[in-house]
């Protein structure tokens, strides 16, 4: 059982070292042969379960602009007709009757911004509104309801009469939201076909020439909601900590449990003695626990509720308790009942997240540890507390052992690295073996501060590089040799790749340039010479999900996908050659459609983008 001291969670004083570069010879291709047995070979490391994301839920409303008023009229084609700016326009938004007169195989249009919601058309005979999804005159139809357009890069919803050649034909049109031109409204957007898929072209691509609001009219922007006050932001300033306490009341500190490997849902075991309770303690901004028998998330819930129950008390309020480390809340869980014996959990968290990461919380519905007698967990606090080193000021910290694995493509984000299936036993020079498939890569990562690593051939003697991080994923021969950084629990992280995919063993010693214990710190002001993620900030009235970067011209296939989190997005075009692309904001994904906001050109030049801030609000929208 690994004791893990609370001083542990802070960091220890700032070591400054000089790095070296990275000028291995490449002229020697012996990787792809099995290197001979040695004597004493170093068994790799089992591998670790890589973290489950958390599951993205569909988005299923956005905030939509009334950038005009509805439009209606009669078509004689539905596949040629020119445009769409020869309908009527209304007189306003709002619900209205109106007039049409259908003559012989004409149909009648119907078309508004979808922040209005669903049309509701009645008139005094049986005139469905149906039919924009039919193909033109076939009955039965092949599908019902409006078609979904983009007018200026804002969804429109469009109507089509289910039969042509009424004639004279009077309706009502009644909308399920109201608003004016200028007004945003939530939408909903994704359950309708697009008009392309039913091969009306016309309504594809359109934009509203001079139909703009009339000048003068002010726009009233939606009101920024009111914070709430409960809601503060909350560091995960370390990994969850579990163990047994034998009294509540007199129980001496946290530093006496053990330690989480990361900020993210994990199991574990407990021998629980008679007279013992099970006790689980963590960051606040991971959101509530649910703590369930077994390994697995679907297993029957275990008797986690009693951290407000006095001890001995056979019921009372279930839940957790908060206290405060250092100011940030943390939550505390109580087995019920004493006892039990050796047991297994899963524990899931509501979110995870790394190292230093702030999250927005709420512990107002949480009582307080003092309020339950639990005075120990009021008054722990960190020996030489310091502020996290922050690598923007030229310091970073070791965070965890090097990892290392196989990929099939470049490792881009913290997931990746998480992904990676084998860890060093420390944080010093190692041997280890990876096995590669035909077409796999190996990778190594670990924390920057340990600065950059040789990497010694054990079947040869030789060094060999493993910089090919920065070349593009089908690249033959590589032009750079530098590693990349990646931000991983809070801190850059270097990844290394062998240079080439194919059947091999390779067999390697990793020596790093600094011998740095974990949460040693180190100077790591020269970081923004190497390629790796680049950042920027944004704003948006609408959720942000993604950050898609694509070649310019099209939207057909992504080549690299970002992350967003709070207004800031990362994105790693390493792997991309330098010149101009067109990045895109996702703001919502449901199934096969995706909607895109920009294009916004970004120039790629040595791997690396510019941090540049962009109002989302203001690109166009695209349906993928």
């Amino acid at each position: 059982m690994k004791g893990f001291l609370i001083s542990s969670m802070m960091l220890a004083l700032l070591v400054g070292c000089g790095g070296q570069g990275n000028d291995y010879p490449d002229d020697v291709d012996d990787d792809n042969e099995t290197p001979t047995e040695p004597d004493q070979p170093t068994e790799p490391d089992e591998p670790d379960e890589p973290a489950e994301p958390d599951p993205q839920e569909p988005v299923t409303e956005l905030n939509c602009p009334i950038n005009d008023v509805p439009h209606f009229g009669v078509v004689k084609n539905l596949y040629s007709t020119p445009s769409w700016q020869t309908l009527y326009a209304a007189d306003g938004s709002d619900d209205f009757d109106f007039n049409l007169e259908l003559g012989a195989n004409q149909y009648g249009i119907f078309m508004y911004p979808a922040a209005l919601g669903d049309a509701s058309f009645s008139s005094g005979a049986s005139h469905g509104w149906q039919g924009a999804t039919w193909g033109n005159g076939d009955i039965p139809s092949t599908g019902t309801g409006p078609v979904l357009v983009m007018v200026d890069g804002v969804p429109w919803l469009v109507y089509r009469t289910d039969f042509p050649s009424l004639g004279e034909a009077s309706f009502s049109v009644e909308f399920a939201n109201s608003g004016e031109v200028g007004d945003t409204n939530l939408c909903s957007i994704f359950d309708y076909a697009k008009a392309a898929d039913h091969g009306l072209a016309w309504l594809a691509d359109v934009t509203s020439l001079d139909e703009t609001p009339t000048p003068g009219e002010p726009t009233t922007p939606e009101p920024e909601p009111e914070p709430e006050p409960s809601t503060e932001d909350c560091r995960v300033l370390d990994q969850p900590h579990y163990g047994t306490v034998s009294n509540l009341f007199t129980a001496p500190e946290l530093s006496q449990l053990y330690e989480a490997s990361n900020a993210a849902d994990f199991a574990f075991t407990l021998d629980i003695a008679s007279d013992d309770f099970g006790i689980l303690a963590y960051p606040a901004a991971l959101g509530a626990a649910a703590v369930r028998q077994g390994t697995a998330i679907t297993g029957p819930e275990a008797n986690w509720n009693g951290a407000r129950w006095g001890q001995g008390d056979t019921g009372g309020d279930s839940g957790p308790v908060v206290m405060r480390i250092n100011g940030d809340p943390w939550l505390i869980y109580r087995t019920e009942a004493s006892g039990g014996g050796a047991q297994t959990f899963n524990v899931d968290f509501t979110r995870n997240a790394s190292i230093n990461e702030v999250i927005s919380c709420d512990v107002s519905t949480y009582p307080a540890a003092a309020d339950h007698n639990l005075g120990w967990a009021t008054v722990i606090t960190t020996a030489d507390e310091t502020t996290p080193p922050d690598p923007a000021t030229g310091s970073c910290r070791v965070t965890d052992v090097p990892r290392y694995g196989v990929a099939s493509a470049n490792l881009n984000h913290s997931s990746d690295i998480a992904a990676l299936a084998n860890t060093f036993t420390s944080t010093t020079d190692e041997r280890f073996q990876v096995t590669l498939a035909a077409d796999e890569y190996a990778f190594l990562a670990y924390p920057a501060a340990l600065g950059e690593v040789r990497m010694t051939n054990e079947g040869t003697g030789l060094v060999r590089a493993w910089a090919a991080a920065t070349w593009n994923i089908a690249d033959t021969v590589g032009t750079q040799f530098t590693p990349v950084v990646i931000e991983h629990q809070g801190q850059p992280w270097f990844v290394y790749r062998h240079d080439a995919p194919g059947v091999a063993t390779l067999d390697y010693t990793a020596s790093f340039d600094r011998d740095l214990a974990l949460n040693a710190v180190a100077d790591c002001s020269g970081i923004d010479a190497y390629p790796g993620e680049s950042s920027g900030t944004f704003s948006s009235s609408n959720t942000v999900i993604g950050l898609e970067l694509y070649a310019t011209g099209t939207v057909d296939t992504a080549l690299e996908s970002g992350v967003v989190s709070g207004n800031e997005w990362r994105l790693n075009p390493t792997d991309q050659p330098d010149g101009n692309y067109d990045l895109y904001f996702v703001l919502g994904d449901n199934g096969s459609q995706k909607l895109l906001a920009g294009p916004i050109v970004v120039t790629v030049t040595s791997g690396t983008l510019p941090a540049t801030a962009h109002d989302v609000d203001l690109a166009p929208w695209v349906l993928q």
